[in-house]
């Protein structure tokens, strides 16, 4: 159960939030849009908690989720930006995996917050050597903010921003007000 809590924790620490049912209803919206999508995102975060657990990383970072969201957006960006095929979730693993030990390795070393820099460190070299930019890919033609909250999970459709605002609004009415001010 507490591994659950943690893959669950890991996708709502996409949005800065630390909650299983927040992770859960966005998993949800994910996979309401994009099917393959979301079981990219899965095997990535999956991957980098199973290694956090095996490895025995600090607790408390592993139950906010903390070692497997930059894998979990490894997935996403994975399966938007490559062509589909089991290859896409490989690479989902394996980097969900880095991911987790950079992540591990900064905190340990450099004690200062590193967020997404694994995740940038991870995919940013290879959209380059693909020559893949974002602005090519991600849609732009959404039309208002709701969508644009679904931007940072690289899905601008209504039904993922709307359960996205729920798990937000989970974290309360501040963090979605603020997510609506950044849109």
């Amino acid at each position: 159960m507490a591994l659950l809590s943690a893959l669950l924790a890991a996708i709502s620490q996409i949005y800065f939030v630390s909650r299983p049912l927040a992770g859960l209803l966005i998993t949800v919206g994910v996979l309401w849009a994009a099917p393959f999508m979301g079981l990219a995102m899965l095997v990535g975060a999956f991957t980098g908690v199973l290694i956090a657990q095996a490895l025995k990383f600090n607790p408390t970072l592993q139950a906010e989720g903390c070692y497997g969201f930059n894998g979990a957006l490894i997935g996403l960006a994975l399966a938007l930006f490559a062509p589909i095929g089991p290859w896409v979730l490989i690479a989902s693993c394996i980097l969900g995996g880095f991911s987790c030990l950079i992540y591990a390795l900064w905190n340990k070393y450099i004690k200062i917050p590193c967020y997404t820099l694994p995740f940038n460190l991870l995919i940013l070299p290879w959209l380059y050597w693909n020559g893949q930019r974002l602005a090519d890919e991600v849609p732009n033609n959404y039309e208002f903010s709701l969508s644009a909250i679904g931007q940072v999970i690289f899905l601008p459709d209504t039904v993922p921003a709307a359960l996205v605002c729920a798990a937000l609004l989970l974290a309360g009415i501040g963090m979605l007000g603020w997510a609506f001010v950044g849109a």
